[in-house]
């Protein structure tokens, strides 16, 4: 059973490279919320170290806090699944724990 990693404070290069080391498996899912999502603004795509991340754990972010900073359109990206409150909800009740960052 997989973690929720709940990213709430914005997070640099060292950080994402502590959470890589301490994800628990590879189904995994990162959730950035509140001001963790502006770290995404901040995130190479392309980097070696963000595609090992995505290949292992699934990345959401939550839409309406995307639109309500005005970055959806910035943040747009394949790799990054945008949910609902109510399907946040879903990932924390299947989730076997949630981990706050």
């Amino acid at each position: 059973m997989s973690q929720l990693h709940l990213i709430q404070t914005q997070f640099n290069l060292a950080d994402f490279s502590r959470l890589h080391a301490r994800l628990a498996n590879k189904n995994d899912n990162l959730l950035f919320l509140n001001d963790g999502i502006l770290s995404l603004l901040s995130v190479e795509f392309n980097s070696t170290q963000f595609k090992e991340i995505t290949a292992e754990s699934s990345i959401l972010v939550l839409k309406e806090q995307l639109e309500a900073r005005a970055i959806d359109k910035v943040i747009d990206n394949e790799l990054i699944k945008n949910i609902s409150y109510e399907e946040f909800v879903d990932y924390s009740l299947k989730s076997k724990k949630m981990v706050s960052w």
